[in-house]
């Protein structure tokens, strides 16, 4: 009983000053330490949120540059759309739905909500400058978004802003015949004569009568990237010789019916279709609206010879029986069904001072409409007149490589389709004369006459035997 009461008297005897001590250095540290815990806590709970809304974003910008290029990479090849600032909006409208559109949701990557509280978002392409690197393209989109905090709020610190950036590359083979995807490649330069109406007022509508589908691009023409260095002369570019305000480029937009595609519509006889004269840009509405109603001329790395070294190695039937000594001038078609695929015009007798043909509708053009025929002039052969007096329909790459003068003269209304390569002439006229130009033409300087005209783009698959590719 006694032991019983010592033991109860020892447990209410009051605590040493030792007891006390270690009892109150307990809670000054659980004092400190709770803060640095509760903010630890605190910080991973935001810090894990901002890497989490990060993550997602970043796979949201890597889809979108990666589908971006993939697209871009088809419309640089059929000329829909340039590398230049501007000039791929139907492109980054397509990446933007891999981040989220409303009307194309099934492709997106983040939530409206993620959405909505996005920023900025991005796109740009370019050129490379890289050594090795003469016909890549880079396509980046970057984004910013605001990210809410849940603990730091209370500490005044309510949201933090990330951001996220993702390159792809397009890489397109050879800088020669695989990268025809233009639909001007010049040296010089290039201007225009009688292509608008009423220079005086930028104002009227109707005043555009010639257009332009399809990229323009300037090249040093060695086939390496030094768009740093190589530059065009002051009024090198001249849309129309009327104004020298105007070196912009009016699209097929301010003038015909488009398909969904952005190619030009046409009736049932294959003729574009415009709009009522009301309905086409002025100058002044045209320039508003930039890409690609209104678009510039920009850098390509191009080997100007390249093509036509290709085009000489080709199987050839000789034209050299219709030179006739001076010149000729054929009434016929040029071609016959035995000189199917290529023809030589040769003079090696000395230098031929003028030659004169006449392009009418090509062999087996119903049958063969997709096939590129080759006509290859050369360095003997002075300067070359060809009178284009029908629809070729069949497709015609003219290769001169002489350095004289090319003109291509259209009688009234005619179309031509296929390439105009003369990589060394001193000057390459385009009398349009009211007709239409399909597919490329690739020269130091281009003068285009005649008044009103089109110029479309067109890319012919089997280009020597091969054709533009893109990675």
């Amino acid at each position: 009983m006694n032991q019983l009461l010592s033991r109860m008297r020892s447990a209410l005897r009051a605590p040493s000053w030792k007891t006390v001590r270690q009892r109150a250095s307990v809670l000054v540290l659980m004092a400190v330490a709770l803060p640095v815990i509760l903010g630890g806590a605190g910080l991973a709970i935001d810090g894990g949120n901002v890497y989490y809304q990060k993550s997602k974003l970043q796979n949201a910008t890597d889809a979108a540059a990666l589908s971006g290029a993939q697209r871009l990479s088809r419309t640089l090849l059929d000329g829909t759309e340039t590398v230049a600032d501007g000039g791929h909006d139907g492109t980054d409208h397509f990446a933007k739905t891999y981040i989220y559109d409303e009307s194309s949701t099934k492709t997106a990557n983040i939530s409206k909500n993620d959405y909505d509280r996005v920023q900025t978002i991005d796109y740009k392409a370019w050129n490379s400058t890289k050594p090795g690197e003469d016909n890549v393209v880079y396509y980046n989109v970057s984004m910013t978004q605001d990210v809410q905090l849940q603990f730091l709020k209370f500490f005044g610190i309510a949201k933090t802003s990330i951001g996220t950036n993702s390159t792809a590359v397009i890489a397109y083979s050879g800088g020669g015949e695989s990268s025809i995807n233009n639909l001007f490649i010049v040296q010089k330069g290039i201007k225009g004569t009688n292509t608008i109406e009423n220079p005086d007022n930028f104002d009227k509508k109707g005043q555009i009568i010639t257009t332009f589908g399809g990229k323009i691009s300037y090249t040093d023409g060695s086939g390496q990237d030094k768009h740093d260095t190589y530059k065009l002369d002051d009024g090198a570019v001249q849309y129309s010789t009327q104004s020298d305000k105007l070196n912009k480029f009016f699209g097929s937009e301010t003038k015909y019916e488009l398909n969904p595609d952005g190619t030009i519509k046409t009736d049932a006889n294959g003729k574009f279709i415009t709009k009522p004269k009301d309905q086409w840009d002025s100058v002044n509405s045209a320039l508003a609206k930039g890409e690609p109603a209104a678009h510039d001329i920009s850098y390509m790395a191009y080997d100007m010879q390249e093509f036509g070294r290709s085009v000489s190695g080709l199987h050839m039937i000789n034209g050299n029986e219709q030179l006739n000594g001076q010149s000729v001038k054929t009434s016929e078609p040029i071609f016959d069904a035995s000189s199917d695929s290529a023809i030589k015009y040769d003079n090696t007798t000395g230098r031929l001072p003028n030659l004169e043909i006449t392009i009418k509708e090509l062999p087996n053009a119903q049958t063969k409409k997709d096939d590129i025929v080759y006509m290859y002039i050369d360095p003997n052969v002075a300067t070359v007149n060809v009178h284009v007096d029908q629809d070729n329909i069949r497709p015609l790459c003219i290769c001169y490589m002489g350095k004289d003068k090319l003109h291509i003269n259209f009688s009234s209304g005619v179309n031509f389709s296929g390439i105009v390569y003369a990589p060394n002439a001193e000057t390459t006229l385009i009398n349009a004369n009211g007709g239409s130009f399909s597919g490329t033409i690739i020269t130091p300087s281009l003068d285009l006459q005649g008044g009103s005209g089109t110029y479309q783009y067109k890319k012919f698959s089997n280009l020597l035997g091969g054709g533009s590719t893109g990675t």
